[in-house]
This record gives structure tokens, sequence and C-alpha cells, in this order.
């Protein structure tokens, strides 16, 4: 996976979700995920955007993940 196409999907993702349409930026971030599942950036924002769809569980779930990368990654 090169990381243009992370940075692309995240980039497309924040821009549907300035427009509010969250099941897009939530579709978009969970291919960022399933391309980059060591990505902070990709779980955290999957974490943001399905806490706007009101889908608390699996925001909990993305945001548990990235902390958890984010963590690893400093020790």
């Amino acid at each position: 996976m090169a990381s243009s196409d992370l940075k692309s999907l995240l980039e497309k993702a924040a821009a549907a979700y300035q427009l509010e349409n969250y099941p897009l930026a939530t579709s978009l971030a969970n291919q960022a995920c399933r391309i980059a599942p060591d990505s902070v950036d990709a779980w955290d924002f999957h974490g943001m955007a399905c806490q706007e769809q009101g889908d608390t569980k699996a925001a909990e779930k993305s945001y548990k993940k990235a902390l958890k990368l984010a963590r690893a990654a400093y020790e």
C-alpha cells in the first residue's frame, strides 16, 4: 500500500465529512483502515465519522484501536 493511496482516501473522507456526508466519510475511512490497518489517522477518522452518524459502538472501537496503535508507536 502506498502512503499516497492512504492520504488520498483520508483527504476524500475529510472532504465528505466537511460536507456532512458522514456515510461516505465512514465508507472512505473504512477503506483506509483496510488498506492501512496500522494507521492511527485512519482509525481515528473512522471513529469521528461513525460518531457523527450516532454509531457510538463502532466509534468507540475505532478510537480504542487508534489509541492502542498510538501507544504502541511510543513504546
